[in-house]
C-alpha cells in the first residue's frame, strides 16, 4: 500500500513538475521575445530616427522650395540605408518654414512569434526649421584661439565687429584695428594702444575708443576664463556626410558601350585596361572607373566628360585617379565617391553633386566649381582658384595655395571649411565669405588681403589672419546646426525642433 500510494505521489510531482516547466517555458518565451524582439527594435529604432534627423536638416535647407527639399529628404533617407522612401513621408508646416520627416515600419518578430505577436509597427518622426530664432546665428567669438599655450597674433589692418578671444595670451599691434571685444585667458603680450581700439556699435557705425580709456577697459579682459573647444559644431557639421555605397551590379562596360551605346541602360563600368576614347564622352546614368587592379597611378583624358548621374571611382588609397579633359572639361550632374585619392585637372571641373573621397583630393583645374552640400576627402590641396558651396570637410589639413576659394555667388550661399585632426593653410584676395572656418585640433594660417569675413575663424592656435580683413557676424543660415547642446555659444541656421 505504502508502495502505491508513493508511485502515485512520484506521478503527481512528475504531472506537477510538467505543467510548471510549460508555465517557465511561456515566461522563458516573453523574456527572450522582450530581450532580442524589443531590443532589436530599439536598435533598429534609434537608426530610423537618426535617418529622420539628418533627412528633416537636410531637407530644411532647401526651404521654401518644397520640391527639391522633398528630393533632399529621400536622397538622405535612402544615404542612410532605407531605399524604400514609399515608407517616407514628407510634409511641410507653418508656411513651408518647418519640414517634417515621417516614417513607419513594420518589422517581423522572432522569438514573439509564439506568443502570437507577428510582427511590430516603429515609427519616428523629425521637424527641423531653417531660421526663425531670436539667437544669433553662428559662435559667439568672430576669433577664437583654443590653445592655453599660444598667443593669438593681430596684425595688420583688421576690423572685428565681435569679441575676440584667445585661452593662452592676445599680441596686438595692428597698423590699426579694432574688436568689439578682447579677451585673454593669460594676459597680453601686447596691446598697441596707439593702434588698437575697442569698437562699440553705435547704430549703422562703429565708434572707436582708446583702449587706456576706463569705458574701453570694460571691454578688456586679460583674466578671462577658459573657454572649451565648440567640438559641438563639428558634429553638427559631421551630420551631413553621408559615406555612400558602390552598387554592386554595373550594366555595360565601356568595351560593350563602344560597340552597342548606352541608350537605356543605368549605369556603367569601365575597368581601367579597357580601350578609352580619347573624345568627347556623355553618359546620362552612372558611371564607374575601376582602377583597382592597375599597379600604379592612372590618368583618364579627353576632350570632354559629361555624367548626368553619379560617377563611382574604385580606386587605392595609396594611388592617384587622375581626370583631366583639355576642351570641354567635366561635367557631373550627380555626387561623386571615390575609394582612393582624386585629382582633378584640365581646363575646367564643375560638380553639382557631393563628393566623399576617401583618399586625398587635389585640384588642379583652373576653374572649378563645387555646387555641394559637402565635400569630404582625407585632405584638401588647391593650387588654383575653385568656387565652392557647401562645407568642405577633411581629416587632415586644408591646403589653398596659388589659389583664390571663392562663395557661390548666389545671394544664400555660404562657405565652411572644417578640418577634424589638421590645419588650415590658405591664402586668398579680394573676396567675401560667408561662413566658418574651424580647426579645432590644429592650426589655422589663412593670409590674403582685402578680405570681408561674415562668419568665424576658430582654431586651437591661428598663426596667421588676412592682413586686410573685416569680420561681421554671420549673417546666413548654414545647412547644420550652430546650437550648443549645452545652451551657451548658441545660433542656429538649420535646427530641429522636434
Amino acid at each position: 500500500m505504502e508502495r502505491f500510494l508513493g508511485n502515485r505521489k512520484d506521478k503527481d510531482e512528475e504531472g506537477s513538475v510538467i505543467i510548471l516547466v510549460a508555465v517557465l517555458m511561456v515566461v522563458f518565451l516573453g523574456m527572450a521575445a522582450l530581450v532580442v524582439d524589443l531590443g532589436a527594435d530599439y536598435v533598429y529604432k534609434a537608426k530610423m530616427q537618426t535617418a529622420c534627423d539628418t533627412a528633416s536638416r537636410a531637407a530644411a535647407s532647401a526651404l521654401p522650395d518644397t520640391t527639391k527639399a522633398t528630393e533632399l529628404a529621400k536622397y538622405y533617407m535612402k544615404e542612410n540605408g532605407f531605399t524604400d522612401t514609399r515608407n517616407v513621408q514628407v510634409e511641410f508646416k507653418d508656411s513651408n518654414s518647418k519640414v517634417q520627416v515621417y516614417l513607419k515600419e513594420e518589422r517581423k518578430t522572432t522569438f514573439a512569434r509564439a506568443l502570437g505577436i507577428k510582427s511590430n509597427k516603429i515609427s519616428t518622426v523629425a521637424v527641423a526649421t531653417k531660421g526663425g530664432t531670436s539667437n544669433p546665428r553662428g559662435f559667439k567669438y568672430a576669433i577664437f584661439s583654443g590653445d592655453k599655450d599660444a598667443t593669438l597674433k593681430l596684425g595688420g589692418v583688421y576690423k572685428v565687429d565681435g569679441a575676440v578671444h584667445a585661452n593662452g595670451k592676445i599680441w596686438s599691434d595692428p597698423g590699426n584695428g579694432y574688436a568689439f571685444s578682447f579677451e585673454a585667458s593669460k594676459g597680453f603680450d601686447k596691446l598697441n594702444s596707439s593702434t588698437t581700439k575697442v569698437g562699440v556699435k553705435n547704430g549703422d557705425n562703429v565708434n572707436l575708443l582708446d583702449v587706456t580709456t576706463d569705458d574701453a577697459k570694460k571691454h578688456i579682459n586679460s583674466n578671462a576664463r577658459y573657454e572649451e573647444m565648440p567640438t559641438y559644431l563639428g558634429e553638427n557639421i559631421e551630420k551631413l556626410i553621408v559615406k555612400p555605397s558602390v552598387p554592386e551590379n554595373f550594366d555595360l562596360t565601356i568595351a560593350e558601350v563602344n560597340k552597342k551605346g548606352s541608350e537605356g541602360y543605368k549605369s556603367i563600368k569601365y575597368i581601367g585596361n579597357e580601350t578609352w576614347w580619347e573624345g568627347t564622352w556623355s553618359f546620362g546614368n552612372d558611371l564607374l572607373i575601376d582602377n583597382s587592379s592597375r599597379s600604379g597611378d592612372y590618368n583618364l583624358g579627353g576632350r570632354k566628360l559629361i555624367i548626368n548621374g553619379d560617377l563611382y571611382i574604385n580606386g587605392d588609397a595609396n594611388k592617384n585617379t587622375t581626370l583631366s579633359f583639355s576642351s570641354g572639361g567635366i561635367e557631373i550632374n550627380g555626387n561623386v565617391y571615390c575609394t582612393g585619392k582624386l585629382k582633378l585637372a584640365g581646363t575646367k571641373v564643375h560638380i553639382k553633386g557631393n563628393v566623399y573621397c576617401v583618399g586625398d583630393l587635389y585640384l588642379e583645374s583652373g576653374d572649378v566649381k563645387f555646387d555641394s552640400t559637402y565635400i569630404y576627402a582625407n585632405s584638401f590641396t588647391a593650387s588654383n582658384g575653385f568656387v565652392l558651396s557647401g562645407a568642405l570637410v577633411t581629416e587632415k589639413d586644408i591646403n589653398i595655395t596659388g589659389a583664390m576659394a571663392q562663395i557661390n555667388s548666389s545671394s544664400d550661399s555660404t562657405m565652411t571649411m572644417y578640418s577634424k585632426y589638421g590645419n588650415i593653410n590658405g591664402g586668398q584676395a579680394s573676396s567675401e565669405y560667408h561662413g566658418l572656418v574651424f580647426a579645432p585640433n590644429g592650426d589655422i594660417s589663412w593670409c590674403g588681403n582685402s578680405i570681408k569675413i561674415y562668419g568665424s575663424i576658430i582654431g586651437k592656435t591661428i598663426s596667421g589672419i588676412p592682413a586686410d580683413v573685416i569680420i561681421h557676424p554671420l549673417d546666413r543660415d548654414l545647412e547644420y546646426d550652430t546650437n550648443n547642446p549645452n545652451g551657451s555659444a548658441t545660433g542656429s541656421g538649420i535646427m530641429l525642433v522636434k
